[in-house]
């Protein structure tokens, strides 16, 4: 008879949810769907506590701000984002990761620095 592991199954579909989402994100980038692409990257950052998944979820929101010429509302709105969570670390991380992602490593290199308490903010 062979155990089941039913904690297992839940974990595994949202996984997959999880991967859909993101590849239908992609999808809808890849087809100028900006605005839709957009709020379905929001959704995905918002349903997770990972710092590397939300990393590469930032980098791909940087890119279609940048695609739109609003870069600055990328920032403003993870700025929001960490203020409501009471978490501008994370914020500060994610906003660094998103100069990063436009090539503006002065600014990325001032948000880590931030981060990591080395110079005021």
């Amino acid at each position: 008879m062979r155990e089941s592991n039913d904690s297992a199954v839940p974990c595994e579909r949202h996984r997959v949810t999880v991967d859909a989402r993101r590849a239908l994100a992609s999808a809808l980038d890849d087809r100028f769907r900006t605005e839709e692409a957009i709020e379905l990257y929001w959704a995905l950052l918002e349903d997770t506590n990972d710092l590397a998944e939300q990393r590469g979820l930032v980098k791909s929101l940087a890119a279609l701000y940048g695609r739109k010429g609003t870069f600055d509302r990328l920032l403003s709105r993870l700025k929001l984002r960490g203020r409501e969570a009471s978490d501008m670390r994370t914020a500060t991380l994610l906003t660094s990761e998103a100069h990063r992602s436009m090539d503006d490593l002065g600014a990325a290199r001032h948000g880590s620095r931030t981060a990591a308490g080395r110079e005021p903010a």
